[in-house]
């Protein structure tokens, strides 16, 4: 049986850098699943702490930068399901981060927006988000054409799935329907002044995808990132 990985969006309440120091110290508060459901089978009392891998992780906008970033791991007992998984274990990935990508979910919304706001060229574009958003002494080698336009596809990806389901967003304004520009400047306006309904305190970009995340899970929409995909896709699995 393969031993693959799904990731769960996971909300930390502080930035990177300070769940990064409480973790490298051995004083982050492992979450207990004894109490809750195992992201994989749904039983109680299932998953177990796992240890965890590490990644890059970036934050142009506060000068965070690590490549021993941790993102905890829990096992699936296989305790309660009526299908057997491929899946074995989960992992807690940090709503300011998104799959496959080292750099910070609001810098990356903040670099898209400068472009798409001032109607910027794509140099000039690159020397604002140079100057006004980059804070590393280090060299800032992601600031180049390709990673921009691959922010940009990752927003635009993000504003056509929030209107797929703007339903579960009451405030939720709806796109003109003008031009492509302005429908995702409306997108990058309403993430910067989104607060979780979940946790006002939370806000901007990640605010947005944890809502969005947990709100179609609620509503059987499993693993619905609104930014990026998660590694693995659930529905995997086959009769025991």
């Amino acid at each position: 049986m393969e031993k693959l990985l799904i990731q769960i969006y996971y909300q930390t309440n502080t930035d990177l850098a300070n769940y990064y120091g409480i973790f490298s110290k051995g004083k982050w508060n492992i979450p207990n699943y004894w109490d809750k459901p195992c992201e994989i089978c749904g039983a109680v009392g299932c998953a177990t702490y796992h240890g965890f891998y590490t990644r890059h992780a970036v934050d142009p906008m506060t000068g965070f930068s690590v490549n021993d970033f941790p993102v905890m791991r829990f096992l699936c007992n296989r305790v309660g399901y009526k299908f057997k998984s491929v899946h074995r274990t989960f992992s807690l990935l940090p709503s300011e981060l998104i799959p496959f990508r080292k750099l910070s979910l609001e810098y990356m919304m903040q670099s898209v927006l400068i472009r798409v706001k001032r109607k910027l060229s794509l140099f000039k574009s690159l020397d604002a988000i140079s100057n006004e958003l980059c804070f590393l002494s280090l060299d800032i080698a992601f600031v180049h054409e390709s990673a921009l336009l691959d922010h940009v596809d990752i927003m635009t990806l993000a504003a056509n799935r929030l209107w797929k389901f703007s339903e579960l967003f009451s405030e939720f304004p709806g796109f003109p329907s003008d031009s492509d520009n302005q429908i995702l400047l409306q997108f990058l306006e309403y993430c910067q002044n989104y607060r979780s309904a979940r946790d006002e305190s939370i806000r901007g970009p990640p605010g947005l995808a944890w809502d969005y995340y947990n709100l179609n899970k609620n509503h059987g929409r499993f693993g619905a990132f609104l930014f990026g995909r998660p590694s693995q896709k659930r529905v995997r699995s086959i009769r025991i």
